[in-house]
């Protein structure tokens, strides 16, 4: 591999007029010319560009913002507007179960480590200091509804731990 900027700024023009006319006469597409032109002047073929990583960082963050512009005029701007409610609803279904998803999993671990913090100290294993920062953590944390849930289930919860 070279280190001269301009060499290799010509090994990748070069490979890219070679490969994209030769991938969209096989009906693939310039965006998987691209790719293959990649793969085989990269360090798994042919090694003309791409074995040290560092000199090769400039070239693919240029090539990622080229094959994101590629595909951009690839799309059709009637068929994502003609998409736009099934594509804004599965979105925003996504979003709204990744942050159930994420409170739930908060909410429950706050609540066991309160529930195993309370039953160390029932039980004298821990100071009241412990109890103490972890109960002003969770005041710090979460809102009224929870604080007055673990206040007045704690006990439940220690029986059933008991058992």
């Amino acid at each position: 591999m070279t280190d001269d900027v301009l060499l290799q700024a010509f090994v990748y023009l070069c490979a890219g007029v070679l490969f994209v006319p030769v991938a969209k006469r096989i009906g693939l597409g310039a965006v998987l010319g691209y790719l293959l032109a990649g793969v085989t002047i990269g360090p798994w073929g042919l090694g003309l560009v791409g074995t040290e990583g560092h000199g090769v960082m400039h070239f693919a963050e240029l090539g990622v913002v080229m094959m994101l512009f590629l595909v951009g005029l690839e799309l059709r701007p009637a068929l994502l507007w003609d998409l736009r409610r099934p594509i804004l609803a599965l979105g925003g279904l996504q979003v709204g179960a990744t942050t159930l998803a994420l409170a739930a999993v908060c909410f429950f671990a706050i609540i066991a480590i309160l529930a195993w913090t309370y039953y160390d100290v029932r039980r004298g294993q821990a100071e009241l200091r412990r109890l103490d920062i972890v109960l002003g953590a969770l005041i710090v944390q979460e809102d009224e509804k929870l604080r007055a849930l673990v206040e007045n289930r704690i006990d439940d919860l220690l029986a059933q731990l008991s058992r």
